[in-house]
């Protein structure tokens, strides 16, 4: 290597060079936790000056080779210390109706794998909830990210949840997710079977159902008509007005809009009604009380609902849930064990079920007690 030239350019290009070669040294060489020599003693040895050699080093250390302990000198980096599993959120976690199950399931997965001796970051998307063609600019903008980093060494393995967009193939290591083959799903078709035996169980022949564009009870695109054979299995009638699949539900008033339009669509009215998705409920809820439906008299309500969160309704109503704990924790024991998983051995695919939870006379016990001391004074 020959002696540098003053021309900044050619500085730029040798303190690169010397990195080069010291990352090789460190790859073919040295071992984890070996000592480098001395910065004077490479300086001398590449013919380069003290300020290019801390250059070289300095890069070294940004991409988490070596580590430079103040009084001690430089050493080798253990990789699997700086390294991490990547936990995916596709969509914008700062987005106003975020469900709470995202949030939560997301704390609860990274509090697994701390319990579990490794370490997390979570990556954040751009994506709206709302259905637009920007989302796939920003997942790709998410992937590119988690590909520098899983080039640089960093990422040990990935747990997605939320994805609008498959992993890119060159991201080669233990993946469970949207898209994986081995991967956690909520058994939306057995809520949806659930909550049909129950309206049908308490005499409501004539039921409504609130869906989304995306739930997955039939085939891609086909969902009004998925869920029309399931109310026809449960022995229920319906019409096509009162099946609602149409609007996502993280549009503002989604479900308010749908429950309105439900009730206006005919004469005869329905006398339950299955709402899969707990922003729905909360939209839904509130026209429900614009509209003065009495609750269970004229309307028997169902809805999906997150263990744990704080969606309420000021009527009684029976909850579908689903554990955003459980799911998380199936997550993390699923990649746990993808990352044993020997080749050929087939993935796995687990569903997690819907469990019933009635809502407590607590809430209204309360507004009664409010109420009355209102009317007292």
């Amino acid at each position: 290597m020959q002696p540098e030239t003053g021309d900044a350019n050619s500085k730029v290009s040798r303190h690169l060079l010397i990195a080069e070669a010291l990352r090789n040294e460190l790859r073919q060489n040295m071992q984890p936790g070996d000592r480098l020599e001395g910065e004077r003693a490479i300086a001398d040895r590449f013919h380069a000056s003290m300020f290019t050699v801390r250059e070289a080093l300095s890069a070294l250390a940004a991409e988490g080779l070596i580590e430079r302990r103040r009084g001690s000198g430089t050493f080798m980096a253990n990789p699997t210390s700086r390294q991490h599993v990547a936990v995916v959120l596709g969509v914008d976690i700062a987005h106003p109706r975020l469900s709470y199950f995202y949030r939560r399931a997301v704390q609860i997965i990274c509090q697994e794998l701390d319990r579990a001796g490794l370490q997390s970051r979570l990556y954040c998307g751009r994506s709206q909830l709302e259905a637009g063609s920007n989302n796939r600019v920003h997942s790709r903008a998410l992937w590119s990210e988690i590909t520098q980093d899983y080039q640089a060494g960093r990422i040990l393995g990935i747990i997605e949840l939320a994805g609008v967009l498959p992993k890119p193939k060159e991201l080669d290591l233990p993946y469970v997710g949207t898209y994986s083959p081995s991967q956690v799903v909520t058994d939306y078709a057995g809520m949806v079977r659930e909550g049909l035996r129950y309206l049908a169980e308490h005499g409501r022949s004539r039921v409504a159902v609130l869906g989304w564009p995306d739930i997955a009870v039939g085939p891609a695109g086909d969902n009004v008509t998925a869920l029309t054979r399931l109310i026809q299995q449960a022995g229920l009638t319906t019409r096509r007005e009162w099946v609602r699949c149409d609007l996502n539900p993280n549009i503002p008033g989604a479900g308010w809009q749908e429950m309105v339009e439900v009730w206006a669509a005919s004469r005869h009215r329905p006398q339950g009604i299955l709402i899969c998705d707990d922003m729905l409920f909360s939209d839904a809820s509130k026209a429900i009380l614009a509209l003065q439906i009495r609750v269970p008299e004229d309307l028997l309500v169902v809805t999906h609902a997150n263990k744990g969160s704080d969606v309420w309704a000021p009527f009684p109503a029976l909850k579908l849930e689903f554990d955003p704990d459980e799911y998380a924790r199936t997550q993390v024991e699923l990649f746990l064990s993808e990352r044993q998983r020997q080749p050929g051995r087939p993935s796995q695919r687990i569903v997690l079920p819907f469990r019933q939870a009635h809502q407590t006379d607590q809430y209204l016990d309360r507004v009664e007690h409010y109420a009355g001391k209102l009317t007292e004074g």
